[in-house]
C-alpha cells in the first residue's frame, strides 16, 4: 500500500481544509471518549502544534433543507474542550467572514456541508469555493470515502491533499486483510441497507471462508454458496400498530417479521467465529434498539471479543452497540466507516482514495 503522508506535510505555517466524519447523534455528542472525535485528534493536534490554521468542514446526518437539529455549532464547544483552546463556528461559507474568524481563532468549523445541496450532487462550484478558502487539504473522513460527493473528489482536485492520520491507519489494516486475510477468514455481516449490502454478500463469498448473515439481510435471496452458513431459526413476533407482540423463536420458513436470530443459529455462527483467525463485522444481526432482539447481536460480538481473532468491528449501529455495551476496547480495529469499510473490500478502488493516488 502507497499513499502520501500527512507527515510529509510543509510545516511553514498556512491555512489547511480538514474534512471529519462528525455524523453523531444528539446522546452521543456528550461523549468526548467516542472514537468519531477520539480518533481525528491526532490529525487537529499534528496541524495545530505546526501553527496551521485549520478549517473543518464536515457533515451530520441528512438534513432536507438547514434543519437547525443537524448544525455543527455544537462542535464548537466540544472542540475547544478536546483541544483545549478557542474554536470559532461560522454558520456561512463566507471567505471573508470565515477569514475575520480566523484572525483570532487557530480552528474554525463551518456549518454542515449538507445543508448546502451542492455537496452531495459533487457540484464542481460548491467544491471551488469551498478549496478557494485554503492552501491544502486533508481529508480525515474515511467513512465518506466511498462517496463522490464535493468534498469527497471535488476539493482534491484543486488542493494539494493529504490524509488524516486515521484514514491513513485504516487503509494500512483493511488493506492487509483485503489482500492476504489470516485464514479462516470470516465476515459477519447485518443490518437493513439492503442496496448496499446484498452486492457486498456476493463479493464475500469469494473472499472470506465463512459469511454469516443477520438482520433484515436474511429476508432476501442469498446468494448459493455452502460458505454462507445456513440459518435455522429467527425470533419473530407479531405486530399491533407500532409494538411487537407474541415474541417467539420459529424456523427460518416463518412468514413473521423476523426481528432477531434464534438459539441454534447463534450457535451455529458461534462455531465458525471459533475457527476463525480473522474476522470482520458489519451491521447490528437483529432489531437492537430492543432489548428483546438484541440477543444475537449481544452473544455474537462476545463470541468475536473471545474468538483470539484478529477482529475488526464498522458501522455506524455496529459502532453505537460496541460503545454502549463497553466493547470499544475488545476488538482489534474499530472502523469508522460502515459501507465505506464494505465497499474497500469489495470494490478495486473507492473515490476517496481514487484521488488520494492510493495503490495497492
Amino acid at each position: 500500500m502507497s499513499m502520501r503522508s500527512l507527515k510529509d506535510f510543509n510545516l511553514a505555517p498556512q491555512i489547511v481544509l480538514v474534512r471529519l466524519d462528525l455524523d453523531l447523534k444528539d446522546k452521543e455528542l456528550a461523549d468526548l471518549s467516542h472514537p468519531r472525535l477520539v480518533r481525528i485528534l491526532p490529525t487537529l493536534k499534528f496541524l495545530l502544534e505546526r501553527r496551521n490554521k485549520v478549517i473543518v468542514i464536515a457533515h451530520r446526518g441528512r438534513p432536507e433543507n438547514r434543519e437547525q437539529s443537524l448544525s455543527l455549532a455544537p462542535f464548537k464547544d466540544i472542540f475547544s474542550a478536546l483541544l483545549d483552546q478557542k474554536v470559532a463556528f461560522c454558520a456561512s461559507y463566507q471567505k471573508a467572514e470565515i477569514s475575520n474568524l480566523l484572525e483570532n481563532n487557530q480552528l474554525v468549523i463551518l456549518e454542515n456541508l449538507r445543508f448546502d445541496p451542492r455537496e452531495e450532487e459533487n457540484n464542481p462550484e460548491f467544491a471551488a469555493m469551498l478549496a478557494s478558502l485554503a492552501d491544502v487539504y486533508v481529508f480525515e473522513a474515511f467513512g465518506m470515502s466511498h462517496r463522490a460527493h464535493a468534498s469527497v473528489v471535488g476539493v482534491p482536485k484543486l488542493l494539494e491533499t493529504y490524509p488524516g492520520f486515521n484514514l491513513e491507519k485504516e487503509v494500512v489494516v483493511l488493506t492487509k486483510i483485503k489482500n492476504d486475510p489470516p485464514r479462516p477468514f470470516a465476515v459477519l455481516i447485518g443490518g437493513e441497507k439492503l442496496e448496499t449490502k446484498m452486492p457486498t454478500i456476493e463479493s464475500f463469498v469469494s473472499l472470506a471462508d465463512f459469511v454469516l448473515v443477520g438482520g433484515k439481510l436474511i429476508e432476501e435471496d442469498l446468494p448459493q454458496s455452502n460458505k454462507i452458513v445456513p440459518i435455522v431459526d429467527v425470533i419473530t413476533a407479531d405486530k399491533q400498530g407500532e409494538k411487537f407482540i407474541n415474541v417467539r423463536q420459529e424456523s427460518y420458513a416463518s412468514q413473521s417479521p423476523i426481528l432477531d436470530l434464534g438459539q441454534g443459529t447463534i450457535t451455529a455462527f458461534k462455531r465458525k467465529l471459533a475457527l476463525a483467525r480473522c474476522i470482520v463485522w458489519n451491521g447490528p444481526l437483529g432489531l437492537c434498539e430492543d432489548s428483546r432482539f438484541a440477543g444475537a447481536t449481544r452473544e455474537l460480538a462476545l463470541a468475536i471479543t473471545q474468538s483470539g481473532a484478529f477482529s475488526v468491528v464498522g458501522g455506524g449501529e455496529t459502532l453505537e452497540f460496541v460503545v454502549e455495551n463497553g466493547l470499544l476496547d475488545k476488538f482489534d480495529h474499530v472502523s469508522l466507516g460502515g459501507g465505506a469499510m464494505l465497499e474497500f473490500f469489495t470494490q478495486e478502488r473507492l473515490p476517496a482514495l481514487e484521488t488520494l493516488e492510493w495503490k495497492s
